[in-house]
């Protein structure tokens, strides 16, 4: 049986009856010398986003198929927003091959932590040696000569590794940078990559790039194309510390909020609030959420747009209630996290009901520790 062609840049097969769909070949293209199809084409040229949504048992049933002649498998995380990718570690360990954890986006973090912290962090988090978890930045020469480096002395020619995690980690842009060419179709949109498609490096073996899982990341499934690209930082993740008293609020967009319900005997707590660079960060009090989300979500407070905003007001939305001690993050999944850096306090996430909460250990330690830290050294 003839193989079926393959979009090189999405791992569509190609198709000439929807233009509208993932790997439409405009007539009168060959499916040759690297032809994109159509909508790859957009995302590369012109930026024009298109969701192609797979259903996530669909994906993990390719992935595990193709995993039974793979070498290894290697789980791409953000290190940014670990908590999309780190429950696929327990399916990956599950097929039986060696694991590799690749936290890309690790320059993200690095105006506040150093990898070593981050890399004790992951390995505690998840139980992997450290010796398996790889830091890199996509974007780093250095990293990827690394990495590129490391595959090649560990690994044959003929092996095939399987990259994998959830959408919009990066895994397009770092095998776009292993293998030295833009073949994989890399956007800021998740949901990019809907086809297994296997790339030859140089002087190695074969990567398998997997679709983007979805189903960790709340907001894949609402948002429009521009609005998820919005959760993806364009340069930098912002931070900044606030001081908030009860009853004061602070909100990442209109997507969600925090509110100090009791800051304690001492009235206040010391916080610091990180996100994507395209989200607006408002602090406020609490009676004025309802306002503030009638009038400005969708122009003050972005994402989402005015379209997507109208839809989520049509969801349920819900409040969590948190105690965070010092030492803990508070995670918005899909958002950013709030780390509680002076105090203890009760907060209450307001968000979409199926948004979820997480606490976890400090990622980035406050700004004292940090001082502390550098006089150690």
């Amino acid at each position: 049986m003839e193989e079926k062609r393959r979009c090189p840049g999405c791992g569509a097969v190609f198709q000439g009856f929807d233009e509208n769909l993932p790997g439409y070949l405009v007539p009168g293209k060959n499916p040759d010398d690297g032809v994109l199809c159509k909508r790859c084409f957009q995302m590369k040229h012109y930026g024009v986003y298109r969701k192609a949504l797979l259903a996530d048992p669909g994906i993990q049933k390719d992935i595990r198929a193709h995993a039974l002649g793979a070498a290894a498998l290697f789980l791409v995380l953000d290190v940014s927003r670990p908590e999309i990718s780190l429950p696929d570690l327990d399916w990956a360990e599950s097929m039986k091959k060696p694991v590799f954890v690749i936290a890309n986006k690790i320059d993200l973090l690095e105006p506040w932590t150093t990898r070593k912290e981050v890399l004790q962090w992951l390995s505690e988090r998840t139980g992997v040696r450290q010796e398996q978890i790889l830091l890199v930045s996509a974007q780093n020469r250095g990293d990827m000569a690394e990495l590129r480096r490391h595959i090649e002395e560990t690994f044959d020619a003929g092996d095939r590794l399987l990259f994998a995690g959830a959408a919009n980690v990066g895994k397009s842009t770092l095998l776009g940078a292993l293998l030295k060419n833009e073949m994989p179709t890399v956007s800021r949109l998740p949901g990019t990559t809907v086809g297994l498609t296997e790339y030859r490096m140089a002087n190695g073996p074969i990567l398998v790039d997997a679709p983007g899982l979805k189903g960790e990341d709340p907001f894949v499934p609402v948002l429009c194309p521009d609005c998820l690209a919005a959760l993806s930082p364009k340069k930098v993740f912002q931070s900044s510390i606030e001081v908030l008293k009860t009853g004061q609020t602070v909100f990442w967009g209109g997507l969600a909020q925090l509110i100090v319900a009791d800051a304690g005997e001492r009235g206040w707590v010391r916080l610091g609030i990180f996100a994507p660079d395209s989200v607006t960060i408002h602090r406020t009090r609490e009676e004025r959420i309802d306002g503030l989300m009638k009038e400005h979500a969708g122009e003050l407070l972005v994402p989402p747009c005015r379209k997507c905003a109208a839809k989520l007001q049509t969801q349920s939305w819900r409040e969590e209630q948190f105690q965070i001690h010092p030492e803990e993050d508070l995670v918005v999944p899909g958002i950013g996290w709030v780390a509680l850096y002076s105090g203890a306090c009760t907060a209450k996430l307001r968000a979409p009901a199926f948004v979820k909460g997480v606490r976890r250990p400090w990622l980035i330690p406050s700004p004292a520790r940090r001082q502390q830290g550098k006089k150690k050294n």
